[in-house]
């Protein structure tokens, strides 16, 4: 299966999540975020700039997942923000899996998949492609 990221950052080491809180993290932890669909990677990062000049261009990044991998379901509806960080942070403690699959905040019936770089099957997940991402204007008009 492919997965799809935006970023400044080409590597999938987690650095950001270890630095700052996410949805399914409350910061201190390696956890890199990606999404099903190259869209939903691009929701996921409009809603974090804030209102004003285009922004500079990212990276897409097209990251493949072994299709055996072991991957772990969220069960049920987008929880508050604080339990989908204890979830986070308990799924990242315990090491279960190297992926987990969690609902999008930003986009009815579309998940994020969480990548936990510590996990010994993190190694078999790699970049596969990536290219500079040039905004289209009219998403900031």
């Amino acid at each position: 299966m492919h997965v799809w990221r935006i970023s400044e950052h080409l590597e999938l080491d987690g650095h950001g999540g270890y630095l700052y809180p996410g949805r399914w993290n409350g910061g201190g932890t390696h956890v890199v975020y990606t999404a099903e669909h190259s869209s939903l990677a691009l929701l996921e990062v409009l809603v974090q700039f804030e209102e004003g000049d285009l922004p500079p261009p990212y990276q897409l990044l097209q990251i493949a997942v072994p299709d055996g991998l072991e991957t772990h379901r969220f069960a049920g509806p987008l929880p508050s923000i604080a339990d989908s960080r204890a979830w986070g942070d308990a799924w990242l403690r315990t090491g279960r899996t190297a992926v987990a699959r969690v609902p999008a905040a930003v986009a009815p019936a579309a998940y994020n998949l969480l990548i936990n770089p510590a996990h010994p099957d993190a190694g078999a997940i790699r970049l596969v492609r990536h290219g500079r991402y040039e905004w289209d204007p009219r998403l900031f008009d």
